[in-house]
């Protein structure tokens, strides 16, 4: 996950900091959540629902995440959608 830290929260570069990285947190528990579900339900005739699926958790975490520029890294999404595929 990656974020912006270029704002403050109650005037303190460390709140902010510590909200960013509890955010990151949180929104990659959740797409490593919805990859790991379309790993443990995959069938080779759902591959392409998985995929999408996946690019569907993407754009949800750039949507939530735009205020602090939260966005999965595009390396970490292919490995994740290479994981989907190598099933």
């Amino acid at each position: 996950m990656l974020g912006s830290t270029d704002w403050r929260v109650n005037g303190s570069a460390a709140e902010e900091r510590r909200m960013v990285r509890d955010f990151s947190k949180l929104m990659l528990r959740a797409y490593n959540a919805e990859a790991d579900n379309c790993v443990r339900t995959m069938r080779p005739y759902k591959l392409q629902s998985a995929v999408d699926r996946l690019e569907k958790a993407v754009e949800i975490i750039v949507k939530l995440g735009k205020t602090m520029s939260i966005h999965v890294s595009g390396d970490y999404h292919r490995l994740r959608i290479g994981t989907c595929q190598a099933w």
